[in-house]
């Protein structure tokens, strides 16, 4: 099955532009797997037979490409990519009351979007408002979800998404720091 994907991402990487923002993605996977070839390889088993990495594209060729590409790790999990550079998002749990009914868009492709504003208490009593975001996406309509949850205002409600912030102009001109949360669950308590 191994030998089978190789091929696949063999086939996948020569259709592919060399400029393509995945390629390095399954450049890296080809890699990995040829490395897991490599050590599973039994030396009587004529039906496996070795798979070497891809081979490494010069800059001249190619301007985006890496001048040098590491051999496969001994081990699996030293072959895993790096992580991104960008610092990651926070993840939040709320739980508060919703201060308006949601309310439902579409951007000009076609993804639909809700939002609604949640009244979140702190431990000292104060209250902070978040919007909630909600996206529909290929595999996950958790707007359509909000829709079907018929939230009203100040029914008590549970958000589990990733911290944004936003900075906007206010009614007095002077510039706000608005507080998102893109939502990845929502829960009616």
């Amino acid at each position: 099955m191994a030998v089978e994907l190789h091929r696949y991402l063999s086939d996948l990487l020569e259709g592919l532009p060399a400029h393509h923002p995945d390629r390095r993605y399954l450049e890296g996977l080809q890699e990995t797997n040829a490395g897991y070839l490599d050590q599973t390889r039994l030396p009587d088993d004529p039906d496996r037979t070795a798979v070497s990495a891809p081979p490494a594209r010069s800059a001249a060729a190619d301007p985006g490409a890496i001048d040098h590409i590491e051999p496969p790790a001994e081990n699996a999990a030293a072959a895993a990519p790096e992580p991104p550079s960008t610092p990651e998002q926070e993840r939040v749990h709320l739980h508060g009351r919703v201060g308006q009914p949601p309310r439902f868009r579409t951007t000009p492709k076609g993804t639909r979007i809700g939002s609604f504003p949640l009244a979140v208490r702190g431990d000292d009593d104060s209250t902070v408002w978040w919007q909630v975001l909600a996206f529909n996406g290929p595999h996950r309509p958790l707007a359509d979800r909000l829709a079907q949850l018929n939230l009203a205002k100040g029914q008590a409600a549970e958000v589990v998404g990733f911290d944004h912030t936003r900075e906007r102009s206010g009614r007095d001109g002077q510039p706000r720091v608005e507080r998102q949360v893109y939502a990845v669950a929502i829960k009616a308590r």
